[in-house]
């Protein structure tokens, strides 16, 4: 049930992150 929900933390933080970093890549 933890390293589930560490799973699950841990793909919430990637995709919060691409979604920080999208704009930044089009612009460059």
């Amino acid at each position: 049930m933890i390293m589930a929900a560490g799973d699950w933390a841990i793909k919430r933080t990637a995709v919060y992150t691409l979604e920080l970093l999208a704009p930044l890549v089009l612009i460059i």
